[in-house]
């Protein structure tokens, strides 16, 4: 119940956070927010299958505004890489994995954060710990395939 609570109130915060880190851009190109309010069931999203598959990787887009995205992951491994343009924070949600950013080493499981910064110092690579790990990620702008720059392959 505490890890349900605690995801509740990372997602309403990153929410907010992307929704008013979104105002400044809808009133200086005089247009208005895309963004509407909404319930995601992400167990009934995991249930239908991830729509998306790039790198290696299945994804769905789950919501997206001009300043950020939130997508569902499910992965055994990703190869190091980086986004040289995308923030990301992976919340981890189902499995464990150990992961490098940069210089650092860690093992991961349910109920945590993962900060990962853009750019090409924070090259990172991600191995599940049996079965594929889901998470959800949170980017800052959305997450975008074709802004992954592969260093091994």
């Amino acid at each position: 119940m505490r890890i349900g609570v605690r995801l509740m109130w990372l997602v309403a915060g990153l929410v907010l956070g992307l929704s008013l880190s979104r105002a400044p851009l809808a009133a200086q190109s005089g247009g208005s927010t895309a963004l509407k309010p909404a319930v995601i069931k992400v167990e009934d999203v995991l249930k239908k299958g991830l729509a998306q598959k790039a790198g290696g990787f299945n994804f769905s887009v789950l919501s997206e505004a001009k300043t950020g995205g939130v997508e569902l992951f499910s992965l055994s491994a990703v190869k190091k890489h980086y986004h040289p343009h995308e923030n990301h924070f992976l919340y981890i949600i189902k499995g464990r994995a150990k992961g490098q950013i940069g210089t650092v080493t860690a093992e991961v499981g349910p109920g945590d954060l993962v900060v990962i910064p853009a750019g090409k110092d924070y090259a990172h690579k991600l191995d599940a710990i049996g079965e594929p790990v889901v998470f959800l990620l949170f980017s800052t702008p959305p997450f975008r395939a074709e802004d992954i720059v592969w260093v091994e392959r």
